[in-house]
Order: C-alpha cells, then structure tokens, then sequence
C-alpha cells in the first residue's frame, strides 16, 4: 500500500506493534488414567487365606441404556490462528480496531476514515467510501480496519473479497510490521516507533488495486532498502467479482495465489518479524489517482478472513 520513496517513508503510515502469542498446543494427549479396580495396597501383618477355587463368573449383563465409560477425547486446537467469517451483525472489536483518523498523509489520499463508514452485515465486512466532507479539510470519507492486538510471523493468510470499484478507489489488503501496530490506529505518519520500511515495519501487500484499474492486482514487498518487489497479475473485474486472495508466508519464501492459482512468488526481502493485516479503500492520492465523484458511493465486502499455520 506504501508507495513513498524510502528516502521519506520514515514519515508516512504509522503503527506500532503488539503481540499475541500463537495458542498452545492443545492436541496433547490426556495422561493416562489408573486401571479399573485397582486397589492401593494393604497395611498389616495378617496372614492371607487360601484362595478358594471356582468356576469363573458370567459376564454381567450390560445395563440398557448405560454409558460406555471411556476416557475423554483429548482438546482439539482450532484449525486457524484467527478466524473472521463476519456473521454477526457489528464488527468484533476485540479482533478489529476501526480507524478514526485522516488517510495517510504520505500517500497525499483524499479521503479521512471514519468508523461510521465500517459494518457487518449480511455475511460481510463492509466498507463503504464516498463524497462527504464531514472531516475537516477532506471531501471524501472511507473505512479501515486492522487486527487489533494479534499479529503473526509466518503463516497461510486467505481472504476473500469483492473489492470497492469506481474512478479513483485504491483498495487493498495488506500486511504491516507490527512496530506500527499501535500508531496506526491513530496516526496519519509513522510516530511510535514505526519506521516504514525497515525490518519490522516493512510491508506484504496481499491485494492493491491502484489507478491501473480492478483488473490489475499488485502483489508487493518491501522491508529496508530492497525496494517493492511486485507482481501484476491479471484477474477478472475485482471490484464486480469474487476473488480469494491467498498468501503464503514462509521464512525465505512469500506465495500469492488468487483463486487458489500461485500468481507470484518472492524469495527476496522476505520479512522475518511480526506483522498485522490492514483493510481499506483509500481515495486518490499517488495510488488512487484522479477521483471521479460520480462513481461513489462504492462499497468493499469482505467474506472471511482466516489464518492458518504452515
């Protein structure tokens, strides 16, 4: 999302990081319990009668209706690290924070976030961009949201989207180093320790769509000095049509898929330290281009966001 010059990156999108470490492993296997009937041993000295010798006894008759006695099925783990199907009906806010701020001042966007234009509704998270000039010195007003507290190194992260259309949307997925977790929330530049795009505020963009248009998905890297390491792919309409957009984090290795088809591949500036997703539409500026008012209000849905180990 972050297309400054390194040179002056220092200054643009901030946020600073917080942890959340992975769950425990919870698949391990319950200990195993005392045999049935066993007795603790006897204290004394009394001398022990004969066994007297008999016929074995008949298996008893099982009691109708009684419950097998077996041990308790080991806790099973949850197949993701974090989950978001957006079924509800308000935005769960101790995954999501939802911004309140002007858009990132470093990219020149046009438009300020507000949470009024962030919901959940109809199976989707929804973010809605339009003319409005409720912010002071803006004439456009969009959404963004962000994990709150969780943050990951390494992992499979798949979303599926339809993305916001219209002259002038620059919508994107994307991951931020978790040094710039916090001051995001708040700030337009990078104060509290986020320092774009160093290691540990460096940046994964899962799916942009610039001023070339929803057809046209860039897939972008950078951590320090490497400078965007992108891919173009092409896919049908975004803004129109439904796309998973899948990446695959590994130490030395970032794959992008889109529709479950690999559509990039880096092995350069791959970050090794934690990161947060980012989800927004931002208007204009050096990624948006020209705003066509006429095109808005337009709306990004996003069907579920969910992240699953290597």
């Amino acid at each position: 999302m972050r297309i400054t010059p390194i040179i002056t990156a220092v200054l643009s999108l901030g946020v600073a990081g917080a942890f959340l470490a992975a769950p425990a492993n919870a698949d391990a296997p319950p200990s195993t319990p005392p045999s049935a009937g066993a007795v603790a041993p006897a204290t004394g000295t009394a001398t022990p009668a004969p066994a007297p010798i008999s016929a074995p006894a008949p298996a008893p008759t099982p009691t109708a209706g009684a419950a097998p006695t077996t041990s308790p099925a080991p806790a099973t783990t949850s197949k993701y690290l974090f989950d978001d199907e957006f079924d509800g009906t308000t935005v769960d806010t101790s995954k999501w924070g939802i911004v309140d701020r002007g858009g990132d001042a470093s990219n020149n966007e046009a438009q300020c976030y507000i949470p009024g234009n962030v919901s959940e509704a109809d199976g989707y998270l929804q973010i809605t961009s339009k003319v409005d000039s409720s912010c002071k010195g803006y004439k456009y007003t969009s959404g963004m949201v962000q994990w709150k507290d969780f943050n990951l190194t390494y992992g499979t992260i798949e979303i599926r989207a339809r993305q916001a259309g219209g002259k002038g949307s620059w919508p994107a997925q994307w991951l931020l180093g978790a040094d710039c977790q916090a001051a995001t929330m708040t700030s337009d530049e990078n104060f509290g320790g986020c320092d774009w795009p160093n290691p540990g505020s460096d940046e994964v963009d899962i799916a942009e769509f610039k001023s070339s248009g929803p057809t046209v998905n860039w897939q972008n890297v950078i951590s320090g000095d490497s400078g965007f390491k992108t891919c173009k792919p092409n896919v049908s309409d975004a803004s129109e049509n439904w796309h998973v957009y899948t990446l695959t984090w590994h130490a030395k290795t970032l794959v992008w898929k889109v529709d479950g088809k690999t559509t990039c591949t880096q092995t350069e500036a791959v970050p090794t330290q934690p990161m947060f997703l980012i989800i927004n539409n931002a208007m204009g500026g050096d990624g948006g281009g020209a705003i066509d008012g006429s095109d808005f209000p337009q709306t990004m849905q996003v069907d579920y966001v969910r992240v699953s180990r290597l």
